[in-house]
């Protein structure tokens, strides 16, 4: 996937996160999780980028009583921080 189009997605995604209907919110966090699950390449994700990700990913902390969601996030938090870790 060209750094462009993962770029866009992001951004997307994060900007649909405010949506408060949890299952459209599942459905955002598994295929993001399934993308990062592919390890893009470091030029796709770079170490910036993915700062970015995780600083965002944080400031979308779940609502407690939302447990699905919640387990998506982690997730998509932990393949961030395994991508950050392997640059």
């Amino acid at each position: 996937m060209p750094a462009v189009i993962l770029k866009n997605f992001a951004e997307l995604i994060l900007s649909l996160l405010s949506v408060p209907n949890s299952d459209l919110r599942c459905c955002i966090y598994q295929c993001f999780y399934r993308i990062l699950q592919q390890q893009p390449a470091d030029t796709t994700l770079s170490f910036d980028t993915n700062v970015h990700l995780i600083v965002a990913l944080r400031e979308l902390v779940p609502s407690v009583p939302d447990p699905a969601v919640t387990a998506f996030w982690i997730q998509v938090c932990v393949n961030c921080l395994l991508d950050y870790v392997s640059l």
